[in-house]
């Protein structure tokens, strides 16, 4: 009886189809399959996928959403799987469409709602949607632009190569999630919380704030092999600690590279990294471990809030103003640094402290080490998480960037069979403008190369 009367009250499915157009609302009851045929899906009210049942959206279907709508996977499941040369596409049905047009204000465009583990996104594009992923697991090789939050609260399965562009905040909320290969690059704020994350070669590039800032936290992080750079602000972690940045490059951050808070919850450490023509290379604020580092061409070094930090075995040269400068009246040790030079009055020079300024403790810099800074874990840092390419797939030209400036380096571009195709020669700076030329449409692979020495390797896709 109870069946009957909840009948009357329940949304249905609705399909409409006008010129290859499907029109969907309401709920979905049994396991259903959006197809390539049916292609494009226009959401023109809220869809809900009921409690044990699975959507399923096939390799190269477009989604469209009218202004506000969204698709709801409540204890359900949502399978979209694209391929290389035929991804999925969730986008706004707008003829000019904003960040934020479609999706629900708090639980965004797809909203995983207790989500069966079986949900799965691959080969994906999201766009100007609220939040373009609720409570997301099992996600890789997708792309998020234009949104006003490309995910929301990651889980904790592996997201692979995934794409994070121009949005206002690229992810908000990564706890105990690994991230591996990723690119966050051209947002406002790249990501906003990061509570136990493992982040793997991964390129946080020409963000305004890769990380943190005043209203997200950056705790228990580790970053490996990373690319924080071209940021206005890297990494602003606020107050909390735990985080460790080791084999990273923090390079071109034009405020600052790293600032680490308080950290009520342990000491954040840098270890073997490259920290390059940086505003503000590191800011201190607690007992941070800095060492086995070469922090050089910074407007300023490391900047001193807490005498606890502990930093020996750096190299701290070619800083435009100092390398170190003093924020606190206590004193401070900083020997078995290598400053360039055996010359005491040369690196005292290089130090701000109270002999510039009374209001500040003095430091001690002897004795000086200039070996033990040399470490060839730095030079690992050359792989594939320091390349972007956009778009990709890709029509007419792609956009190649590296992670630091070219110098004389070679793009060479091979077909499926292995033979050369394209080459590029004599390559400087860091952005490469790859044309199609008289290439076919199919998939290709790049080889990026300087001085011989292979920097990255990635595939491309030209359609037709």
């Amino acid at each position: 009886m109870k069946k009957y009367l909840l009948l009357p009250v329940l949304s249905v499915l609705i399909l409409q189809t006008v010129h290859s157009q499907t029109n969907v609302s309401g709920g979905i009851f049994s396991s259903t399959t959006w197809t390539l045929a049916n292609s494009p899906y226009i959401v023109i009210d809220t869809v809900v996928v009921f409690p044990g049942v699975t959507l399923t959206i096939e390799p190269g279907v477009t989604v469209k959403f009218d202004d506000n709508m969204y698709l709801e996977i409540r204890q359900a499941a949502l399978v979209a799987n694209g391929t290389i040369t035929d991804s999925i596409t969730f986008t706004s049905n707008s003829l000019s469409p904003t960040p934020g047009i479609w999706g629900h204000t708090s639980n965004g465009g797809l909203w995983l709602n207790g989500s069966m583990a079986a949900s799965h996104f691959n080969f994906c594009n999201v766009s100007y949607a609220t939040k373009g992923i609720r409570d997301v697991e099992h996600i890789k090789n997708s792309t998020f632009t234009n949104n006003e939050t490309g995910i929301y609260n990651l889980g904790q399965s592996p997201v692979d190569s995934c794409v994070f562009r121009f949005n206002v905040v690229g992810i908000s909320d990564i706890g105990n999630a690994t991230l591996n290969f990723c690119t966050i690059s051209d947002n406002y704020l790249g990501v906003e919380y990061v509570n136990g994350a493992l982040l793997n070669n991964c390129t946080f590039d020409s963000n305004h704030l890769a990380f943190g800032g005043a209203t997200g936290a950056t705790y228990n992080g580790k970053f490996h092999y990373c690319s924080i750079s071209h940021n206005q602000s890297g990494l602003h972690a606020n107050g909390i600690g735990g985080n460790l940045l080791s084999h990273c490059m923090i390079n071109f951050n034009s405020l600052e590279g790293i600032y680490f808070g308080l950290a009520p919850l342990g000491a954040d450490s840098i270890i073997d990294c490259e920290i390059k023509y940086n505003g503000l290379g590191v800011g201190v604020n607690s007992n941070t471990l800095i060492t086995r580092c070469d922090i050089e061409y910074d407007t300023i070094g490391i900047k001193i809030n807490n005498p606890a930090a502990n930093i020996y075995c750096n190299k701290i040269c070619n800083n435009v103003s100092y390398g170190l400068q003093m924020s606190t009246s206590a004193n401070f040790n900083v020997a078995d640094n290598y400053w360039c030079t055996t010359d005491s009055a040369h690196v005292a020079a290089a130090i701000y402290d109270g002999y510039d300024n009374v209001s500040f403790g003095l430091v001690t810099f002897l004795p000086l080490d200039s070996t033990c800074y040399i470490s060839t874990s730095i030079n690992e840092i050359e792989n594939n998480s320091f390349i972007t390419i956009y778009p990709n797939p890709f029509s007419s030209e792609a956009i190649v960037q590296y992670g630091r400036n070219l110098k004389d380096a070679v793009l060479t571009v091979y077909n499926l069979y292995g033979r050369q195709v394209k080459q590029i020669n004599h390559i400087s700076g860091r952005t490469i403008i790859l044309s199609r030329d008289h290439l076919p449409g199919g998939l290709y692979f790049i080889h990026l190369a300087e001085d011989n020495k292979t920097l990255a390797a990635n595939k491309i896709v030209i359609t037709d």
